[in-house]
C-alpha cells in the first residue's frame, strides 16, 4: 500500500498498511513533527472563512492551514487512550471542543485533563458562542461512532 500526500492537507493522509508510519521510518518523533512542520496555508473555502472569522471575534487561534486550536476535556484515561490510538469516541453524535484552554464555558472539570489539538475548520460546526470562546462541534453519524484525530493532535502521541 503507498503513502498519499495531500497539499490540501499537508500531510499524508493514509497508513502504510504496517502501522500509521512507513516501515522505513525509525524515528516516530521525527515522523510526528515533519507532519506538522508540512502544514501549508491554504484558501479557505467562504464557509470556513466565516467560520474563522466568528472564531477569532472571540480570541481563537485560527492558523493558516485552516485548523483552529481547540481543547477536549476528559478523563486521564481517555486522554491517554486517545494519544495512543489516535482516534476519539464519541458519547453523543458528535466530539466536542472549546477554543478556551481553561475549559471556559464549557467547565475544565470535565474529568481533569487537557487536550490540545488543532481541528480542520472543514470538519468543525459552531456548537455555541460566548463573549471569548466558541464551542466546536464535529458531527459523527451516531454516538459510539470513532474519528481518527491522531494528525490533529498537537501533543505527543
Amino acid at each position: 500500500m503507498s503513502r498519499r500526500y495531500e497539499p490540501w492537507a499537508g500531510r499524508v493522509v493514509n497508513r502504510d498498511g504496517q502501522g500509521q508510519f512507513a516501515a522505513s521510518d525509525s524515528d516516530v518523533f521525527t515522523k510526528r513533527i515533519s507532519n506538522k512542520i508540512a502544514r501549508r496555508p491554504r484558501k479557505l473555502t467562504e464557509d470556513e472563512q466565516d467560520l474563522a472569522d466568528e472564531l477569532e471575534s472571540v480570541g481563537a487561534q485560527v492558523h493558516p492551514d485552516g485548523t483552529v486550536t481547540a481543547y477536549h476535556f476528559t478523563t486521564p484515561e481517555k486522554a491517554e487512550q486517545i494519544r495512543r490510538t489516535g482516534r476519539m469516541t464519541g458519547l453523543e453524535d458528535g466530539l466536542f471542543f472549546t477554543t478556551k484552554d481553561d475549559g471556559g464555558q464549557g467547565g475544565g472539570g470535565r474529568g481533569g485533563a487537557r487536550m490540545e489539538l488543532r481541528v480542520p475548520l472543514a470538519n468543525a460546526v459552531l456548537d455555541d458562542m460566548f463573549d471569548d470562546e466558541a464551542h466546536l462541534r464535529v458531527p459523527l453519524r451516531r454516538a459510539g461512532d470513532s474519528l481518527d484525530v491522531s494528525e490533529w493532535l498537537e501533543e505527543s502521541p
